[in-house]
């Protein structure tokens, strides 16, 4: 069976990342392809504040209805080329690829969307580019969903994200 798949950090599944999974969803379902997400066991900017834990991201967009969800070990593929990115993509039967149009690809974060439509096209895989989403003037963005947090604005925050934000830790006695 063929995927329409996503991918990306989607680190605190906020309102945009919601949008872009629905469309993969519908699209889904309208062209009987199978849904596929991919995120990742780290940030890809090496953030160490994430607003969900990589086992709490899956947790949830598994609840979101996707048909597979995969953590994929970033390590394995950062230093691929935007083109042998796309080759391992075309190797997964991805056929049609939903993305951000903020996304960022290969080595060093070579590639973005519009490269990734380029080389997707060469290996038959459609690209769609979702837009971001604007609340007034601000972009709505994992960035800037951790800076309001850092400043205890949870009630500014907390709209935005699929789940109210909560932090999970081992207790340890003392």
């Amino acid at each position: 069976m063929n995927y329409i798949a996503t991918i990306g950090n989607f680190d605190g599944i906020h309102i945009g990342h919601q949008m872009l999974i629905q469309n993969v969803l519908m699209q889904a379902e309208e062209k009987k392809l199978r849904s596929l997400l991919y995120t990742f066991n780290v940030h890809t900017k090496g953030s160490r504040e994430l607003i969900l834990n990589p086992k709490d991201k899956v947790l949830f967009l598994q609840q979101m209805g996707l048909e597979k969800v995969k953590l994929l070990n970033f390590e394995s593929i950062r230093k691929m080329t935007p083109r042998e990115f796309v080759f391992h993509l075309s190797e997964q039967k991805i056929k049609e690829l939903i993305v951000g149009e903020d996304f960022r690809f290969g080595v060093h974060a070579s590639g973005n969307a519009e490269i990734l439509k380029e080389l997707c096209a060469q290996k038959d895989i459609t690209v769609m580019i979702f837009p971001s989403v604007y609340i007034g003037n601000e972009k709505i963005s994992s960035t800037y969903l951790r800076e309001e947090l850092k400043l205890g604005k949870l009630e500014k925050v907390n709209p935005f994200l699929y789940q109210n934000f909560f932090i999970t830790s081992k207790i340890v006695g003392g």
